[in-house]
């Protein structure tokens, strides 16, 4: 399982926003493994809630991490968001810097993870 929080993230046109969510890795063996989640993205004008599913590669370094590919859905939204729809891609991976803890939520226009 990974908890995914982030108090100070950007995603464009939206600007600052507050990321909290869950990925669930199953305990399998071998490094591919299928994921299901969620994340909530806020900001002052409302949030959205997104159902996040597919197939990450577990990766066994001085620290683990995980990068792959995602889908997500668009659940529901409050507020501006209120009536939001959409589905699309997502690219999930450890950030630019391999730090524990540190994550990317890329949906789009930046280079994939490792």
């Amino acid at each position: 399982m990974h908890l995914l929080q982030a108090t100070d993230a950007t995603i464009s046109p939206l600007g600052k926003v507050t990321v909290i969510g869950l990925l669930v890795f199953p305990n399998k063996v071998g490094s591919n493994r299928p994921v299901q989640g969620f994340v909530i993205i806020s900001n002052p004008r409302g949030e959205v809630l997104l159902r996040l599913k597919g197939t990450v590669t577990v990766y066994r370094a001085s620290f683990s991490f995980a990068s792959g590919n995602l889908t997500y859905k668009i659940v529901s939204g409050s507020r501006a968001d209120h009536g939001a729809t959409g589905t699309g891609t997502v690219l999930y991976g450890p950030g630019p810097v391999l730090f524990p803890g540190r994550f990317l939520l890329d949906f789009g226009n930046y280079p994939p993870p490792p």
